[in-house]
């Protein structure tokens, strides 16, 4: 985080998986979504029903918030009102590492957290 953000309480996600063919579909729907687009407007709540808060310390650490923060908002989330602040989460085999830390979406439990120490991807 940088000087001005060290009141940061919370960094605001969307879920996304991310199929073989590469197509992007937000946690709990089948439509598919291109990030690098504006949304259409009939997308907008499907994109929002997969979106989540991460707060900080309680939910991450400082240093995972940086790591998403540092992550571009998508050009499909730009314009908009409501999505113009939050990071995409693409999930692979329902894992996303963001920095040192390895993050997992489990069906009926939600995003975890894994710390992976000095073994990470930066």
């Amino acid at each position: 985080m940088t000087e001005d953000d060290d009141d940061l309480d919370a960094v605001s996600v969307v879920l996304f998986t991310v199929d073989e063919a590469g197509g992007v579909r937000p946690v709990g729907s089948e439509r598919a979504v291109d990030l690098g687009r504006g949304l259409p407007a009939e997308l907008v709540g499907t994109v929002l029903d997969a979106a989540v808060g991460l707060a900080v310390p309680d939910d991450i650490d400082a240093s995972l918030a940086d790591a998403i923060t540092a992550m571009p908002v998508p050009a499909a989330f730009r314009d908009d009102p409501w999505l113009h602040e939050h990071r995409a989460i693409l999930l692979r085999d329902n894992r996303c590492l963001a920095g040192y830390t390895t993050l997992r979406y489990r069906e009926g439990i939600g995003l975890t957290v894994d710390d992976l120490g000095d073994e990470g991807v930066s």
